[in-house]
């Protein structure tokens, strides 16, 4: 199997499930070797541009705004740089409909729509004075407040990450809010000045624009990435703190020095000692999507990158999964990199607080 056939059958699940490994896929998996001259301290890299997902959310209606349901209304493809209109894309996400309401008249504003899914995203935007703020509601329970900046400011609510299993968002959706796929559900917006303790702020007085966006998950695959930059340095690895030593890593520019693709399956070793615990740092400089594999069997972190910057992330491995002593095998499953742009560390810490 090669490095596409393994894409292929990572696609297959959905991004958010977890993979269910075991040594019968390893043992298909073959590494295509690919020549490619290595670079010193940057690189330049090439992207290939996909087409959009479709639209998978049945647009709503409301009131008090003027509906601006043409997802064109935003900034096309989603770029490095802060935006200073609506977003079309970011984070993994697609705008799909809006609601705009015209300040400092229409301040506030309602929005229906019924989801087909959970892996969704509301966004809170306006470009009225800084003064003014913004307040969302669904059935009464504020979810989110931000507030207004003249060059436009953007405030979303979901969640966390694009990379969390849909399942985790569909007990936030419906556990805090409601929610249920294919059930209306209704927002409300509400603009105001002051702060948000006040019982009865003030309506505003600046003109402007203010908009509920509406997100929906894009397929990695489908996803129109930003342009990437002419040149990207090489991942480094931050100093170690005082007690704590690295033990393995993989490095997706390395394995390209050595003729490896920067996609697939690369394992390593780590041996936990008594009192102690495994932390891996994941970081990467543009998108592809990193798994992370213990003892062949349980897939424990997932995380997207969706843009050309510095992105990283760190978690402490179960110690229930490392036998104290005994050398087991941690996996990463690399898909959909286009350069070698990311590195994954693994470092004997002191043993970290349990959650309660």
């Amino acid at each position: 199997m090669n490095t596409e056939d393994l894409v292929r059958l990572l696609d297959e699940r959905s991004s958010h499930d977890r993979l269910p490994p075991g040594p019968a896929l390893y043992d298909r998996i073959a590494h295509r070797r690919r020549r490619r001259a290595a670079g010193t301290a940057a690189f330049a890299v090439v992207l290939v541009l996909v087409v959009a997902a479709p639209v998978l959310l049945t647009r709503g209606g409301g009131s008090g705004g003027d509906p601006v349901g043409d997802p064109s209304h935003g900034s096309g493809r989603p770029t490095n740089e802060t935006e200073r209109t609506p977003a079309a894309y970011t984070g993994g996400y697609r705008l799909v409909d809006s609601r705009a309401s015209v300040l400092p008249a229409g301040n506030t504003f309602t929005y229906t729509f019924t989801p087909t899914t959970y892996d969704f995203k509301l966004m809170l935007w306006c470009d009225s004075a800084r003064g003014s703020r913004l307040r969302a509601f669904i059935a009464g329970r504020q979810v989110e407040t931000d507030y207004c900046e003249p060059a436009g400011k953007r405030g979303e609510f979901f969640p966390g990450t694009r990379s969390r299993p849909v399942a985790e968002k569909q007990k936030f959706w419906e556990d805090e809010f409601g929610v249920r796929v294919g059930t209306p559900v209704t927002v409300t917006v509400r603009v105001h000045t002051g702060t948000d303790e006040q019982p009865d702020p003030e309506p505003p007085t600046a003109s402007g624009v203010a908009r509920l966006l509406v997100y929906e998950a894009v397929p990695f695959a489908e996803y129109p990435f930003p342009e990437p930059p002419r040149s990207i340095p090489r991942i480094t690895t931050d100093p170690v703190m005082p007690g704590e030593t690295v033990i393995n890593y993989r490095d997706a520019f390395e394995l390209l020095q050595r003729d490896d693709p920067v996609n697939g399956y690369y394992p390593f070793s780590v041996t936990r000692q008594p009192g102690r615990d495994i932390k891996l740092s994941l970081d990467a400089r543009g998108p592809g999507v990193l798994r992370i594999v213990v003892d062949q069997r349980v897939e424990v972190f997932m995380m997207e990158y969706w843009e050309w910057r510095n992105a990283g992330w760190s978690i402490t491995i179960d110690p229930g999964l490392l036998p104290a002593g005994r050398s087991v095998a941690v996996g990463i499953y690399a898909v959909h990199f286009t350069a070698p742009v990311w590195r994954v560390t693994a470092t004997d810490v002191p043993e970290q607080p349990r959650g309660g």
